[in-house]
């Protein structure tokens, strides 16, 4: 008899631990969130970076063009992906190649850093899209139990999702300034001289020599930290969801999962519709890679220093993405 009560209350107190349906997708939602927030900080902030410290030869704009090229491309693979691993895993094997790239920034090269920028390239699409897919998932399974429509909770739970990924670029460009604005004194003072230089020559004279390597390799490490919270937090609070892959044979997952998404995607692709919105994704990649691009390498970094340069872009991206809204 007494054992029968100490396993009642063994099972009431694992009861009470248990989250119920509105707390574990709301777990899920803000879990997840903050995951998108972590790797974006780091992601942006060395975006933002990559052609002011990485000049030699173009190098920071070659990798930033590599990889929007092969984040196009992912979307060839993109629904295998998420529909072979599911969301949850789907979205920390992609966010994976954040810590490489990160890391392949310790020694800027051709060599690390093209190959890193093709991975995390082709990880951008199921990183999106598993994060994607989950919320609404979530949203799903919740919106019977609360009464609301499925439409409502997913735009809900995607402003939640988008929230994170918008705010990243403040802390993001914070903590780069607030670290640069250490090494940032040689660059001051030889600033009044090389403007002429920069604008006759179209070369920036502020390159990755005038920043000390012991600070820029404690940014770089700030920004692996950000990556590896992002995996912790998906780890711990993020849910796995079944994926479709278990129930299919190897044959007709070849089918479902590679075959069928590849020539739906071609299909889209020559769609009249989509043709239509082309030019809208080609002027916002125009507009991007000029304020990643030329902008923050020739004309601010000529205006202002290093470390009013990550300064400005804390403020100026939030300020754009208010206007869209």
């Amino acid at each position: 008899m007494m054992m029968e009560t100490n396993q009642e209350k063994k099972e009431g107190r694992r009861r009470c631990m248990e989250l119920g349906p509105v707390a574990r997708a709301q777990k899920n939602v803000y879990g997840l969130a903050f995951s998108f927030f972590a790797v974006f900080c780091s992601f942006q902030g060395l975006q933002n970076l990559q052609s002011s410290i990485n000049d030699e030869g173009g190098l920071g704009l070659v990798v930033l063009a590599l990889i929007y090229a092969f984040f196009f491309l992912s979307g060839f693979i993109t629904p295998a992906f998420v529909a072979l691993f599911g969301t949850k895993y789907s979205f920390q094997i992609a966010i994976v190649s954040d810590l490489i790239y990160s890391i392949s920034n310790f020694y800027g090269s051709w060599y690390t850093l093209v190959p890193s920028a093709v991975i995390i390239g082709i990880a951008s699409g199921p990183v999106w899209a598993a994060a994607s897919a989950h919320v609404t998932l979530c949203a799903i399974q919740i919106a019977p139990v609360v009464k609301e429509k499925e439409a409502h909770l997913i735009s809900r739970y995607t402003g939640i999702l988008l929230v994170g990924y918008q705010v990243s670029s403040i802390p993001g460009n914070l903590v780069s300034s607030l670290i640069l604005c250490f090494s940032d004194e040689p660059a001051n003072s030889s600033s009044a001289t090389n403007t002429s230089s920069v604008l006759y020559n179209g070369t920036c004279q502020h390159s990755s020599q005038e920043i000390q390597d012991l600070f820029l390799y404690v940014l770089i490490s700030v920004y692996v930290l950000f990556v590896v919270l992002a995996q912790v937090s998906a780890a711990f609070f993020v849910d796995s969801f079944p994926s479709e892959a278990s129930f299919f044979s190897t044959e007709k997952k070849f089918k479902v999962f590679l075959v069928k998404p590849v020539k739906e995607m071609v299909k889209v692709l020559f769609d009249w519709k989509m043709l239509l919105l082309t030019p809208m994704g080609l002027a916002n990649g125009l507009e991007q890679a000029f304020i990643f691009g030329t902008f923050t390498k020739v004309i601010t970094l000529e205006l202002f220093d290093m470390c009013m340069v990550r300064r400005l872009k804390a403020i100026v991206v939030p300020s754009i993405c208010i206007m869209e809204i």
